[in-house]
């Protein structure tokens, strides 16, 4: 059984912006970290990452601040790398 109070610290390289995709759920930086860290394919949403196939149906949620840097990277193609943390959202 999970912990519902899950949480889970990613960091943004240099070379997941470098490698990112913008306006692309599976390739942007935060996807391709969290790709890495959970070793499985993920998908980042406007307040979410989804797990990928086998993921068991897991997401897990970041802060405002992370989607803004997000917002940045898809429309200007900037982002400096970062930490953030992440919580279980729902299983």
């Amino acid at each position: 059984m999970t912990n519902a109070n899950q949480t889970h610290r990613i960091s943004v390289t240099q070379a997941d912006i470098q490698a990112g995709v913008r306006r692309d759920p599976s390739s942007c930086p935060l996807a391709l970290a969290a790709s890495r860290f959970f070793k499985r394919d993920c998908l980042v949403g406007t307040e979410t990452i989804a797990m990928g196939p086998n993921g068991g149906g897991r997401s897990f949620v970041f802060s405002q601040k992370v989607a803004d840097l997000i917002g940045e990277f898809d429309t200007y193609g900037r982002m400096r790398p970062f930490t953030c943390v992440v919580r279980l959202g729902r299983e």
